[in-house]
């Protein structure tokens, strides 16, 4: 896992609270390769061959791939998303807001192409995607990780 984000630039921020935002996760070759055979991607599984070979140069074993941001699943103690934003979509993708409910604090975070969203997730760190507005139909992928916490303050150090 180190693989992904150690040659990568990081941004921690600390408001609403703790959380990390990585720029340009991969190359952008071969974000684009990945990007063109998402649709081989099959669930809980890298079996097309372009997945398979970054799984196994990034030692990353798990992932499931969302078509709509709004498919995340709540139960992992961690949120990692990366973003594989539609082409065709132009515009603020500014669909994501984590907040915390105990201090009342909020923050919309821009869903770029290539972007990777991380914190942990607990009763006082939340997430919440806001609807597709109806004048658009475009896909809102991503690949949801279920990376542990303890990979979480690693990279907060």
């Amino acid at each position: 896992m180190e693989k992904i984000f150690n040659r990568k630039k990081k941004k921690i921020s600390s408001e609403p609270f703790e959380h990390i935002i990585f720029e340009n996760l991969m190359e952008i070759k071969e974000y684009d390769k990945l990007y063109e055979n998402m649709n081989h991607f099959t669930e809980d599984k890298f079996n097309e061959y372009a997945w398979a070979r970054w799984r196994e140069e990034y030692d990353v074993h798990h992932g499931k791939m969302l078509y709509d941001i709004q498919d995340l699943s709540y139960d992992n103690k961690c949120i990692a998303l990366w973003f594989f934003t539609d082409r065709n979509e132009r515009g603020a993708k500014k669909d994501i807001e984590i907040y915390s409910p105990k201090t009342s604090n909020n923050k919309i975070i821009s869903r770029r192409p290539n972007s990777f969203l991380f914190f942990i997730h607990n009763d006082t760190q939340q997430i919440r995607i806001l609807p597709q507005r109806k004048t658009e139909n475009f896909l809102r992928p991503c690949v949801q990780f279920n990376f542990p916490e303890d990979e979480f303050k690693y990279e907060c150090r």
